[in-house]
């Protein structure tokens, strides 16, 4: 550790005493103020903050694309398939949202979310079902799911949806002790 990372690091409590002013928000962001005696406020003015007793984030006003990543399943007639869906989301209550999750982790919730709800649907379902009303199905779902937490589901689409004959390359441990290796 170098002398000026010693300083900084015992100089930043005293630092975060220092009123700060939070910029202007975007015409496209939320802006909420912890307030040290109060509640959370929306605010579309700039604030002047204390960090240590403050905290001021952003929240994304438009819709906003999340990619759920690629699910390798198996649909209840025992199809092996690959599902990848992307949902457009909208934070409608940045307060609720900000309420059921940190700031930096709102968007693996709602993928996390997505994500279950698209397994349970795949696997649920036969292979005909799920490639014809499967997207259909998930958006409901889902649509309720995210409204608990304040986000509107704008799109969601099962960006592929493939039959797949998965390979798992499993490879043994070598182990000093087993005579085999």
């Amino acid at each position: 550790m170098t002398f000026a990372e010693l300083l900084s690091s015992l100089l930043q409590p005293i630092l975060d005493l220092i009123p700060r002013i939070a910029p202007r928000p975007k015409t496209t962001e939320w802006c909420l103020v912890d307030r040290w005696l109060g509640c959370v406020k929306m605010t579309d003015n700039p604030v002047v903050f204390i960090p240590t007793v403050t905290h001021v984030e952003y929240y994304p006003l438009l819709a906003h694309p999340i990619d759920v990543g690629l699910q390798s399943l198996t649909t209840a007639d025992g199809i092996s398939v690959c599902v990848n869906a992307t949902v457009i989301i909208l934070i409608n209550d940045p307060c609720l949202l900000r309420s059921v999750v940190d700031y930096d982790s709102w968007e693996e919730l709602v993928s996390m979310r997505v994500r279950w709800i698209v397994t349970n649907v795949v696997t649920g379902h036969n292979w005909s079902m799920t490639r014809d009303t499967g997207d259909d199905i998930c958006f409901e779902e889902v649509e309720e799911d995210l409204l608990e937490i304040g986000i509107d589901l704008k799109r969601l689409v099962f960006e592929d949806l493939t039959v797949a004959r998965p390979i798992r390359l499993l490879v043994p441990s070598v182990a000093s002790d087993n005579p085999l290796f």
